[in-house]
């Protein structure tokens, strides 16, 4: 080691061993996107950036440089290791196709596209234990701030033939969670060729929400039935979850709760847990403008190989007909004054023109 040039870096700096280089330790992995993006200067940019780590000091330069070539030796300015490492390693690009729209829609944008708004379903969603197995619950309406988007949103989601998850939130997020989850349940059966448990699809749903802190807009009711009994989980946008006899979500939440809290009791009979469940939807389609249209049931029992679903199971708030005619004879209304406005008739004629 020149014992000059060790004098010359600041006291923060550090010299290295070529070998304790993470860059060339990992066989220049990150220097191969270079290739791939097809840069003439690749054995050129190689052998600088090797000379510039047998120089046994890290230097920070631009990647411009790298990939042309024009970086001479020993240039750039020295980079304080404990705190700059991140800066001198160049991520390579994941193999495969991207299916991300990212630089798309940033493309969009700049030519003055204005992104759709996401739709919501302000909504009512429900579940219940009764004897044999769950009743699941939910209303039919999907709005776009204060427009009803869809009169006839399906809310109820497929995850196994004896789990099904409601909704509320972002359509688009509750739709495409729930289809990523019910294709992971599957293949998990099909590996283990087992019936897969209730709790195994709440710990993908809550691992899945959890890691998106949120962002993900969807909060969910699941319920179904396995070797273990019945089971009702709450799973929060956050990746929270509650395991409750019953429980309500969405903006009309509070009026299917009040439902729920006052008939609900254990060992409930058929009948009665699906007369509770319409009366708390339509609660909640009654006293909340997110929620409407029809109520939908899911009932799935230990005793059936998968759930049936009633759909639509009952209409509220139905259009009535007029009672009386609102139709008034000539005459009937008083007029105060008359204005005549000529009308100015123009005349045009429009002639082929020969070609």
């Amino acid at each position: 080691m020149n014992k000059g040039a060790a004098e010359a870096l600041p006291p923060n700096f550090s010299w290295l061993p070529f070998t304790s280089c993470p860059l060339i330790g990992q066989s220049l992995e990150p220097i191969r996107p270079f290739h791939l993006m097809g840069t003439s200067n690749f054995e050129k940019a190689y052998y600088t950036l090797e000379l510039h780590f047998s120089a046994l000091v890290f230097r920070e330069v631009s990647l411009e440089k790298l990939i042309s070539g024009s970086l001479s030796e020993g240039a750039g300015v020295p980079v304080d290791i404990n705190t700059s490492m991140s800066s001198l390693l160049v991520e390579p690009p994941a193999a495969g196709f991207s299916f991300r729209n990212t630089n798309r829609n940033l493309a969009l944008e700049a030519h003055g596209f204005v992104a759709p708004k996401a739709v919501k379903t302000g909504t009512t969603i429900a579940g219940l234990i009764y004897k044999d197995g769950v009743v699941l619950g939910a209303d039919t309406r999907a709005t776009a701030g204060n427009i009803v988007a869809d009169k006839n949103c399906e809310k109820i989601h497929r995850i196994a033939p004896r789990i099904y998850c409601c909704g509320a939130g972002t359509a688009a997020d509750t739709e495409m969670t729930t289809r990523s989850i019910e294709s992971q349940i599957e293949l998990l059966h099909l590996n283990t060729g087992r019936e897969i448990p209730v709790v195994a699809a709440n710990r993908l749903l809550k691992q899945q929400l959890f890691r998106y802190q949120g962002h993900i807009g969807a909060a969910l009711v699941l319920g179904g039935v396995d070797r273990n009994g019945s089971h009702i989980y709450c799973i929060y946008p956050h990746g929270s979850t509650d395991k409750l006899p019953f429980a309500t979500m969405g903006s009309g939440s509070l009026a299917a709760m009040a439902v729920m809290e006052s008939r609900w009791k254990p060992e409930l009979e058929l009948d009665d847990a699906i007369d509770i469940m319409r009366e708390a939807i339509t609660a909640g389609i009654t006293n909340d403008l997110g929620s409407g249209s029809n109520v939908d049931v899911m009932v799935i029992s230990k005793d059936e190989p998968k759930g049936k679903l009633a759909r639509p199971f009952r209409q509220v708030g139905i259009r009535g007909q007029r009672q009386g005619d609102y139709g008034f004879k000539r005459g009937a209304t008083a007029v105060l004054e008359t204005r005549v406005v000529p009308l100015q008739i123009v005349d045009e004629q429009v002639e082929a023109m020969e070609t």
